[in-house]
């Protein structure tokens, strides 16, 4: 008999762990993603010079790993308003 009852209840467990299981994320609302735009790509924004910048990517271009480093005292730093960060190398 302890056989017979023990698969029943080895039934039931399964049973409800995959009503519980099967009922889990889905719902009757049907999604559509959203239509790729339509103007093709924009054209990206004027990229204004920043020649402190310039210079510093000039010189990390021309270096060598033994050279020595080089003194940036003479050139005029900028900070320009309107531009993003650029990487350097």
């Amino acid at each position: 008999m302890s056989t017979h009852f023990s698969r029943h209840a080895a039934l039931a467990a399964a049973l409800c762990a995959a009503l519980a299981l099967g009922g889990c994320g889905g719902d009757s609302k049907t999604r559509f993603s959203e239509p790729p735009p339509t103007g093709g790509t924009p054209a990206p924004p004027p990229v204004a010079s920043d020649s402190f910048f310039d210079y510093v990517l000039a010189r990390v271009n021309a270096l060598l790993d033994d050279a020595e480093p080089a003194s940036i005292d003479a050139v005029t730093e900028t900070k320009p308003e309107n531009t993003e960060p650029a990487p350097v190398g």
